[in-house]
This record gives C-alpha cells, sequence and structure tokens, in this order.
C-alpha cells in the first residue's frame, strides 16, 4: 500500500502531477477575484484532484488488492531460487528470472522478467532486510 504512495511522485505522472497542481494554484491565485463562484469550484476541484483524489483513489486499489491475498502465504529463498506456496498452489522463481531488487523505506522489491514482482514489507522481514537485500542481490544474473 505504501509503496504505491511513495513511488507514485518518483514516476512521470507523479512529476505531472505536481507541476498541474502547482500550475492550478497559480491559476487560481490570478483568477480567484475576478471569478464567478462555477469558476472558483472547479479551480479548487482542480488543485485537489491530484494531490489528494489520486492518492486516495491509489490507496483504496491498494487496500482491494491487499485484502484479496490469500493467508497463509510463504515465501522459501533457497539455493536455487525463490518459492512462493500458498494454501492452495505453489510456485518457483529462478534466479534467472529475476530483473532487480530493490531496498525502499525497509521493505524489499523484487522484480521479474514478466510482469510480476514482489514487495515484502518490515513485518515479514522481521529486522533481516539489509540481510535479504544483499542475499538477493549477489544471485541477481549479471547483465549484458
Amino acid at each position: 500500500m505504501i509503496l504505491s504512495l511513495v513511488s507514485i511522485y518518483r514516476s512521470l505522472p507523479g512529476i505531472i502531477n505536481i507541476i498541474f497542481s502547482i500550475s492550478m494554484i497559480l491559476v487560481a491565485f490570478r483568477f480567484w477575484e475576478e471569478a464567478a463562484w462555477i469558476y472558483r469550484a472547479l479551480m479548487l476541484l482542480g488543485i485537489v484532484v491530484f494531490p489528494v483524489l489520486q492518492p486516495a483513489a491509489i490507496y483504496l486499489r491498494s487496500r482491494r488488492i491487499v485484502s484479496r491475498m490469500p493467508e497463509g502465504l510463504e515465501m522459501y529463498i533457497g539455493p536455487e531460487g525463490i518459492t512462493i506456496s500458498g494454501p492452495n498452489d505453489s510456485n518457483s522463481l529462478a534466479y534467472s528470472e529475476l530483473t532487480a531488487v530493490k531496498l525502499v523505506a525497509g521493505m524489499i522489491i523484487i522484480h521479474t522478467k514478466g510482469k510480476q514482482g514482489y514487495a515484502l514489507s518490515r513485518q515479514v522481514l522481521g529486522g533481516k532486510a539489509q540481510e535479504v537485500y544483499d542475499l538477493l542481490r549477489r544471485r541477481i544474473p549479471a547483465k549484458g
């Protein structure tokens, strides 16, 4: 959840959101006095769309995703790769399928060649974030 909120302003849409929000504030400041009430309302709406409503929408979407995750999901990091197992099935991920591992705000983000990724929170890592991060970084195949 927090990952989406943290990384949104590091992306191109996040930068555009910041520029748009600043522009709307400047437009509202410039035309507020002579604007009719309907235009004032539209300016206020334009100001809050990106810094307030969009992060709220991302937060709500993240909550829905987390609520659909199965209980009892486990991840095992072994010598051959990573195994993710749940109550009904199990998937293996070879280290050759990893493309990147990032340590962000005490969380580990694992990127794969497919359109999958895994986020391991501080609670899941139990204070061993740096150790797990270093292990996974060593296992990622060299590019080139």
